[in-house]
């Protein structure tokens, strides 16, 4: 299970997370500054996607907890693959109708193939990209 682990993080493309630099501004206001506290508590965070997702506060937890989400999304599938229509159940509405919108978003992501499929590297591919995203 664990060499598994390894050779996604292999796979996934080199990207170093980036050091926090220091600049200074001239014009800086009180709205600023609370803006700014905010964007890096967010960013510090060890769970900036969720407690439900796990630790992500490095590149290497991030990777873990992605691949330890799928597999309880996976949990009792007997396919090898995630099921698109699992992860479009965060796009229901309390009505039970579809946010269309949201479902968009996760085609966007996590780019299922044609049967609606997502493959555990896939998956991790696309949690990652969006951490990268976040930090950088």
């Amino acid at each position: 299970l664990s060499s598994t682990k390894q050779v996604i993080s292999d796979i996934l493309d080199e990207w170093e997370e980036p050091e926090l630099q220091e600049f200074h501004t001239e014009a800086v206001t009180t709205s600023d500054v609370l803006h700014f506290r905010r964007a890096l508590n967010f960013i510090d965070n060890d769970y900036p996607f969720s407690a439900s997702f796990g630790i992500a506060g490095t590149r290497e937890e991030c990777i873990e907890s992605s691949q330890a989400v799928y597999e309880r999304l996976t949990r009792g599938s007997s396919q090898g693959f995630l099921d698109f229509d699992v992860l479009c159940r965060i796009a229901e509405l309390p009505d039970g109708s579809i946010d269309s919108a949201k479902v968009r978003t996760l085609v966007k992501i996590f780019r299922p193939n044609r049967q609606g499929q997502i493959s555990k590297l896939d998956f991790v591919r696309s949690t990652d990209s969006i951490y990268k995203t976040l930090r950088l």
